[in-house]
């Protein structure tokens, strides 16, 4: 069973008015669940705490916080199972209308052909697509590959992990198939994988109405680069 807690990163916890109103509603329509906001330094503790030489070596190699955050997203429900939301998106339905018990993995398809969706994820922990994205980072920075784009280091290889799991155990999975359904529930090993159709049909945003001020202190004026360091930086690792 996928463990009830919502987890979130920001550089703070002291958020906007704005935003806590929308996670108050959130958590008003998932009352069973916990919820937990890491700063970036609780980010680097947790990692520090509860991972093995190699993967720590990895996350503070990452310099870019948008790389560190995707990182450690997978890593922290690879290791305590539950939910994860970016803090800029928002839980518009009931999650025990969208989670089953027997659910071990839920993905989604995204609008860009063959990409799915990790700005929210929810996995018990040790889950298979998890362990192999985790892999294909560590593989990413150990190979040299991708220090100038954040989207194919760190984002990519969640969807490549699905295809290794698609063609180890044979899956008849597609995303032009998945994107019209919505819902599939596949079985492999002792594991399984429920996939729905675009942007999780409904129960999560992408973005929130308030995702500005997270960034700005006015609509279309940056005054707040964390988060907003483009994509295409250079030395997103050393």
């Amino acid at each position: 069973m996928i463990p009830k807690i919502i987890y979130q990163t920001w550089k703070t916890q002291n958020l906007p008015p704005q935003v806590k109103k929308i996670q108050s509603k959130m958590m008003k329509i998932n009352p069973g669940y916990d919820h937990s906001i890491y700063t970036d330094s609780q980010m680097e503790d947790f990692i520090s705490s509860n991972f093995d030489k190699e993967i720590k070596e990895t996350f503070f190699r990452i310099n870019h916080i948008v790389s560190r955050a995707d990182f450690w997203r997978y890593l922290i429900l690879y290791k305590n199972g539950g939910v994860y939301l970016d803090i800029d998106s928002e839980i518009v339905k009931p999650l025990d209308q969208m989670i089953s018990e027997e659910d071990k993995g839920i993905m989604t398809a995204e609008k860009n052909k063959d990409l799915y969706v990790q700005w929210a994820l929810a996995f018990e922990k040790g889950h298979p697509i998890l362990e192999a994205t985790i892999n294909k980072i560590i593989e990413n920075i150990n190979s040299g590959l991708y220090k100038n784009d954040v989207h194919s280091l760190t984002v990519k290889p969640y969807s490549y992990a699905l295809e290794k799991i698609t063609q180890k155990y044979s899956l008849n999975i597609n995303w032009d198939d998945i994107k019209e359904n919505t819902n599939n529930l596949y079985e492999f090993g002792e594991s399984n994988l429920r996939i729905f159709g675009i942007d999780y049909m409904g129960f999560i945003n992408f973005k929130h109405k308030h995702n500005h001020t997270l960034r700005y202190r006015k609509k279309g004026v940056q005054t707040d680069p964390h988060w907003t360091i483009t994509e295409k930086d250079s030395d997103i690792y050393t």
